[in-house]
C-alpha cells in the first residue's frame, strides 16, 4: 500500500502515516508540526509581521543545531521573536527523538516551555548557544534562560502536540490585542492553559480537522492553497466537536 499524500499547504505535506500518528497514543511525526506551523503562519501574518514573529521548522532547528555558525546563510533572517520546537535528539543528530518542548527566543530572554518539567533544558540551551552564535555579535551577554512552570503531561505519547498548542494560543493572545501583548504573559498564560486534558482533546479536533479535509478534497477534487479557503470550508481545528 502507498503512504499517499492526505493533504498539503503550502510546502507542507501529510501522508497517510503522518495523519495517523493523530491517532490516540501515537507519537506524532515531524510532518505534524512542520504541517500545523505551516497553518499558523498563514493563520496569523498580521501577528508575525507586528511582533517581528518567526516560526521555525524543525528541520531548520536542527540545521542550525547540527552546523552552528556554519548555518548562518540558511537561517531564517533575524527577528525580534522566534519559536522553535526543541527535540532532544538536536544534542546528537544520530540519536532517536524522544521528546519535545517548545523554545521562544525573545530579545533578553528565552523561556522554555516542557512538559516533562526539565527534561529537555540541556537540548533547550545547546540550541539557545547555537541561537546566538549565528544570530548575535560575540560581545554580547548571555541571554536569561526561563524555564517557565506549566502542567506536566500524562503520558508518553503527546509531547508533539504541546510546541503546536502554546505557539497557537501565544499567536492568538496577540492577536486578540490591538497592539503587542507582554510576551512573557502571554507565554506564562498559554503554559497554564496546557493541561493534559486539553492536549488530549486538542489531539481529538486536530484529528477530526484533518480527516475532514482530506474528505473535502476527495470529494471535490481541488485544493484549498489559502488560509481563508480552508477557514471558510473546514472552520478551525479548535471549533470542532469532540466528546
Amino acid at each position: 500500500m502507498t503512504d499517499g499524500i492526505v493533504v498539503s499547504f503550502k510546502d507542507a505535506v501529510l501522508r497517510c502515516s503522518d495523519a495517523q500518528t493523530l491517532w490516540p497514543s501515537e507519537w506524532i511525526s515531524d510532518a505534524i508540526l512542520v504541517f500545523f506551523y505551516e497553518v499558523l503562519a498563514q493563520r496569523y501574518p498580521a501577528v508575525l509581521r507586528r511582533g517581528r514573529i518567526s516560526l521555525w521548522q524543525p528541520a531548520v532547528v536542527e540545521l542550525m543545531c547540527s552546523l552552528g555558525e556554519y548555518a548562518e546563510g540558511v537561517l531564517p533572517p533575524p527577528s525580534d521573536i522566534a519559536f522553535l520546537p526543541i527535540s532532544d535528539r538536536y544534542m546528537d543528530p544520530s540519536s532517536i527523538s524522544t521528546h519535545w518542548s517548545l523554545l521562544v527566543i525573545a530579545p533578553r530572554t528565552a523561556y522554555h516551555l516542557d512538559s516533562l518539567s526539565t527534561s529537555n533544558e540541556t537540548a533547550a540551551r545547546f540550541t539557545l548557544a547555537q541561537f546566538q552564535a549565528c544570530y548575535r555579535p560575540p560581545s554580547s551577554p548571555s541571554m536569561a534562560f526561563d524555564e517557565v512552570a506549566m502542567p506536566l503531561q500524562s503520558n508518553a505519547h503527546d509531547c508533539g502536540l504541546y510546541p503546536i498548542f502554546l505557539t497557537h494560543t501565544v499567536l492568538k493572545l496577540q492577536n486578540e490585542q490591538e497592539q503587542q501583548c507582554d510576551l512573557k504573559e502571554a507565554i506564562e498564560s498559554a503554559a497554564q492553559r496546557a493541561t493534559p486534558d486539553t492536549i488530549d482533546r486538542l489531539r481529538r479536533q486536530c484529528n477530526e480537522w484533518i480527516d475532514r479535509w482530506a474528505l473535502l478534497l476527495e470529494e471535490a477534487k481541488f485544493p484549498m492553497e489559502e488560509w481563508d479557503q480552508v477557514q471558510a470550508n473546514i472552520g478551525m481545528w479548535e471549533e470542532v466537536n469532540v466528546i
